[in-house]
């Protein structure tokens, strides 16, 4: 049965369809619009911590391969004896890099040991330099020690290996995770109040080695942490 006109009319009325009226009918968009950026946030998050966990686990890898004693690469080292030859390049026979971790021990006459972790150059399986690192705020190779055996000058003193060994433990450090390289004031350092007769000439030397090193490869010094810091990956550095 048909409405009638009467009827119809009341029917329109209380329903009105117009599409003005359609756009004042409430709407979900802002909230699938919320919930789609907190699954974004989301996703960053565990994303980050999954990025996190693979950066603390190579870190780890890293540190266990002092422990075993391991040998930089042979074309890796040469290469670095290459660019940090002090004159003429460097004949490379001979020259390694070993890695000692917690619990190993390398002795030369000169030389010892003042960090779980270094990296130690060897001429004909002989120490005759090396740099000592620990970890610091579990990102952060920091530098304690840059040595040299004094009687094994004719094989060192043709390199600029301070530079040198920033420069292998920065490229070290990046592989395996690290975000920051330190190095340690040299009035900070074990050596500092030596008693030796010209004082002032061994402070000046470690000056030398220890901070104007690190300033003259890129470090900036840090106040907050009373050392010279670099962040892993920035390619300044005064040759």
């Amino acid at each position: 049965m048909g409405l009638d006109n009467e009827r119809r009319e009341s029917i329109v009325t209380t329903f009105p369809t117009t599409s003005a009226d359609s756009a004042q009918v409430p709407s979900d968009a802002p909230l699938i619009h919320s919930r789609s950026r907190l699954l974004s946030a989301i996703n960053a998050v565990a994303e980050k911590k999954v990025e996190q966990d693979l950066e603390s686990e190579k870190r780890k890898d890293g540190l266990l391969a002092f422990n075993k004693g391991e040998l930089l690469n042979d074309d890796l080292v040469a290469s670095y004896l290459h660019i940090y030859s002090k004159n003429e390049p460097v004949d490379t026979e001979g020259y390694t890099i070993q890695l000692y971790g917690e619990g190993q021990r390398f002795w030369a006459k000169g030389l010892y040991r003042v960090t779980p972790y270094a990296f130690v150059l060897l001429k004909d399986e002989n120490p005759i330099a090396c740099i000592g690192v620990d970890v610091e705020s579990e990102t952060m190779l920091k530098v304690k020690q840059l040595q040299a055996v004094p009687e094994q000058r004719e094989a060192h003193s043709v390199l600029r290996w301070e530079k040198m060994f920033l420069k292998v433990i920065e490229d070290w450090g990046q592989r395996h995770g690290f975000n920051e390289a330190g190095v340690t004031k040299a009035e900070d350092t074990d050596w500092w109040n030596k008693k030796i007769p010209d004082l002032d000439r061994h402070r000046q030397a470690l000056k030398m080695r220890f901070d104007i090193t690190a300033k003259r490869s890129g470090y900036k010094f840090d106040k907050k942490r009373n050392c010279f810091v670099k962040k892993l990956g920035d390619s300044e550095e005064k040759r």
